[in-house]
C-alpha cells in the first residue's frame, strides 16, 4: 500500500474511499493483514505525536519501517499494543508465525506467503494451508486434535485442553478467490467463502455453549444438541441455534449483515444484550434476516436459498443486484480491484450468474449485455 494512506489511517486522516481500499487490500490475504498489524504495532509503540506536513510525513515512513525491521523479535511485546486498534478496521487478531509439528514453518515476523489459506492457533504460531497439504493440529501435550483431509481441516475433539483444562481458541483464515471447508469437534460443517475468518475452540467445553466468531461469509450445518446452543458472534450481531442449515454474510465494507436459514431455526439478537426469547427475532426456513449495522436492527423477509448460497458450488448469482454489491463480490470472488470510474452504472441493478468463467469472461459479458467498458491493468479492473 502507498505510504501515505496507510501513515493517514493510522493518524485517523484516511477519507472512507482510502478506508476501503486499503480493507480491501488487507481482506485479500493472510500476508497483506500480517503486515498491516505488523505496521501498525510499530506505529503505536513508537508513539509519533501529532504532525502534518510532507517532512513529517517521510520522518515518520523513515522511522516506522525501521521500527517494522527492529521489533520482529520483539513482536510478542507490541502485541498489546496493537490490540487497542484491531476493532477500527474490524479485522481479524494479528499473526505472527513459528511453527512446530506438521506443515510449512514460518518465523517470527517472516512474511507469510501471498494468498494463502492460514491457521493461526492460540499460542499465535500460523499454519499455512495447502490444498495438497497435510497439516496437523496438536495440542501442548502432543495430542492431535485436528488434521488436515483435502480441502477440509477436520477437528475430532479429544483431551485438547490444559492444567486450566480451558479449549484454545484457533482462527482460519480463507483469502480471496479460495474457499475451504471446516469441520469442529461437535461435527459441525462449515464451508468458508473468500475473504472469510473464523475464531473457534479446539475443542467445545462440555456443559457449556458452543461458540465462535465470524467475519466474512460462511455456510453452517450445525450439529444438533440441545442442551449446547451453537452461538455465531459476527460483529454487532449473534444468531443462536440448536442444530440447522444457514448461511451468514458478514463482510465488515459491507453495511448490513444477511442471515438466510435452509433448514432448521435461527434466533437473531444484539451481540451486547442477553439472549432472550422476547427481544430475539426468529427465522423460519426460506427467509433472510437483514442486521443493519447502523440502526443495530434486523428486518424479515423472504429469501431464495439457492440465491445465497450458490457460491458453496463455485456460482456467482445475481438478481436485481446493485452494482456496488456486484463489485464487492467479483472482488472476493477473482482477487481483483475494481475501480469504478463511471458514476452512471452506481445506482443500477443488474441480472446475471456466472460458475466456471474468467474474470475477462464476467467483464466481456457485462459489456455486451449492459455496454459496461472497462480496461485492465494487472489484477485491476477499472471501469470506464
Amino acid at each position: 500500500m502507498e505510504r501515505e494512506k496507510i501513515l493517514h489511517y493510522l493518524r485517523g486522516l484516511a477519507s472512507e474511499e482510502e478506508k476501503k481500499e486499503l480493507l480491501r487490500w488487507v481482506n485479500r490475504s493472510e500476508a497483506n493483514r500480517d503486515y498491516f498489524y505488523r505496521v501498525k504495532a510499530a506505529y503505536v509503540a513508537s508513539r509519533f505525536p501529532d504532525s502534518s506536513g510532507e517532512a513529517d510525513m517521510d520522518r515518520e515512513w523513515q522511522v516506522l519501517q525501521r521500527s517494522v525491521t527492529f521489533r520482529k523479535r520483539a513482536a510478542f511485546h507490541i502485541l498489546r499494543y496493537a490490540a487497542v486498534f484491531v476493532v477500527m478496521l474490524g479485522l481479524g487478531a494479528l499473526a505472527y508465525t513459528h511453527l512446530s509439528g506438521t506443515g510449512q514453518e514460518r518465523q517470527q515476523g517472516e512474511d507469510i506467503p501471498e494468498g494463502a489459506i492460514t491457521l493461526r492457533l492460540d499460542n499465535g504460531n500460523v499454519k499455512i494451508i495447502r490444498e495438497d497439504g497435510s497439516v496437523v493440529v496438536e495440542d501442548p501435550a502432543g495430542n492431535v486434535v485436528g488434521k488436515q483431509q483435502g480441502k477440509q481441516l477436520v477437528y475430532t475433539g479429544g483431551p485438547s485442553a490444559g492444567a486450566d483444562h480451558r479449549p484454545r481458541l484457533n482462527t482460519l483464515t480463507v483469502p480471496y478467490a479460495k474457499t475451504f471447508d471446516l469441520v469442529l469437534s461437535d461435527g459441525t460443517r462449515i464451508t468458508l467463502n473468500s475473504g472469510t475468518s473464523i475464531t473457534y475452540p479446539d475443542r467445545f467445553a462440555p456443559g457449556g455453549k458452543r461458540e465462535v466468531t465470524l467475519e466474512g461469509e460462511a455456510y453452517f450445518r450445525v450439529a444438533k444438541d440441545s442442551l449446547h446452543p451453537f452461538v455465531v458472534n459476527s460483529g454487532d450481531m449473534n444468531i443462536r441455534v440448536l442444530g440447522t442449515e444457514f448461511n451468514v454474510s458478514s463482510y465488515p465494507e459491507d453495511k448490513s449483515i444477511n442471515t438466510v436459514l435452509v433448514e432448521g431455526a435461527v434466533s437473531i439478537y444484539e451481540a451486547r444484550t442477553k439472549y432472550s426469547t422476547a427481544r430475539a427475532v426468529v427465522l423460519q426456513p426460506g427467509q433472510i434476516a437483514v442486521w443493519d449495522k447502523a440502526r443495530k436492527r434486523a428486518e424479515v423477509g423472504e429469501a431464495d436459498a439457492d440465491l445465497h448460497t450458490a457460491w458453496i458450488n463455485g456460482r456467482i448469482i445475481f438478481r436485481h443486484t446493485p452494482f456496488e454489491d456486484i463489485v464487492k463480490k467479483l472482488e472476493r470472488h477473482y482477487d481483483v480491484v475494481i475501480v469504478n470510474e463511471n458514476t452512471a452504472f452506481e445506482d443500477k441493478n443488474f441480472t446475471a450468474s456466472f460458475d466456471v468463467e474468467t474474470i475477462e469472461q464476467v467483464m466481456e459479458a457485462f459489456g455486451s449485455g449492459y455496454g459496461l467498458k472497462y480496461r485492465m491493468e494487472g489484477n485491476k479492473i477499472i471501469i470506464e
